[in-house]
């Protein structure tokens, strides 16, 4: 994705943060800021209660890895907590194996600071908030069936 132009948007948008990100029980809160950690050139730790630790990122992970984030946790960064060091990205691809609005997310975010497209292909269309949001902000989305 590119924004478009006119919009006023230039240079860095986001910095390393200094504190560990600790997101409660918010399943998508952690996942979907796995994607903008993972385009921040520099250290994100993100974390959760004792519940959402035991829930999976791998599903996250695993597409955020593809496009360039050096991620791990526990279980080899399947379980939170998450440390990604991001930056340099790559867009990529991704047709997740299960419909999840909240990968579809995570993945567009990260996009949003990766080298060329990044691209979705969904085997179920799911819920288009982060998309309409992008849209919103000035980013160049495009929505055709799936895809």
């Amino acid at each position: 994705m590119r924004v478009k132009a006119g919009c006023g948007v230039e240079g860095p948008l986001r910095h390393e943060p200094d504190d560990v990100l600790d997101h409660g029980n918010a399943g998508t809160g952690i996942r979907l800021m796995s994607g903008v950690c993972a385009g921040i050139d520099g250290l994100s730790v993100l974390t959760g209660d004792q519940f959402l630790r035991r829930r999976p990122m791998d599903r996250v992970a695993v597409p955020l890895g593809l496009m360039g984030a050096a991620i791990d946790g526990r279980e080899r960064g399947r379980l939170a907590p998450l440390v990604i060091h991001g930056g340099g990205l790559t867009g990529i691809t991704y047709s997740p194996k299960v419909a999840s609005a909240q990968v579809k997310s995570a993945v567009l975010l990260a996009g949003l600071s990766a080298k060329g497209s990044t691209t979705v292909v969904e085997i179920h269309p799911t819920r288009r908030h982060t998309e309409e949001m992008l849209d919103q902000f000035g980013a160049r989305v495009r929505v055709e069936g799936t895809r």
